[in-house]
């Protein structure tokens, strides 16, 4: 089943339901138990087959959708993901700059504040750590073969 074509599922779709119907009567007619008839491993995998039919079609219904709320969005003028500046009038780059300099501002009070508590953080984590001391760097190790001479 690795086809996204929505007439290709749909037939994938109805095989198994026909297969599935087929088991069912041939279960039956054997007189298997209910209780059995679930244990039933070709059942229960053409169930899971049916099921895999059926999420992959709702999932192609909302790609469509999905493909279509954007297509009239961008007829009708709507900005659509991150073209800026595009294909735009001097009127609406206009408007833009205006509503994206309102944006900033209030995001610049917004990134302040999270400065403020962020710098606050970090006082706390060197004073947790110590303080601002830095520890005195390390001896380099000696390489093999110095080592081999020196001892």
């Amino acid at each position: 089943m690795g086809s996204i074509s929505r007439e290709i599922r749909l037939k994938q779709k109805a095989k198994v339901e026909v297969l599935l119907a087929a088991r069912q009567a041939e279960l039956v007619e054997r007189g298997v138990d209910a209780g059995l008839a679930l244990r039933d491993v070709t059942l229960r995998n053409l169930k899971a087959r049916l099921v895999q039919a059926k999420r992959r079609l709702a999932a192609i219904d909302a790609h469509e959708t999905h493909v279509k709320d954007v297509a009239e969005r961008k007829a009708s003028g709507v900005e659509v993901g991150g073209d800026e500046g595009k294909g735009k009038g001097k009127g609406e780059a206009k408007a833009k700059g205006e509503a994206k300099a309102k944006g900033e501002a209030k995001a610049k009070g917004e990134a302040k504040a999270k400065g403020e508590a962020k710098a606050k953080g970090e006082a706390k984590k060197s004073k947790d750590r110590g303080g601002d001391e830095a520890k005195p760097p390390k001896a380099p190790k000696p390489k093999k073969g110095e080592q081999a001479e020196g001892a």
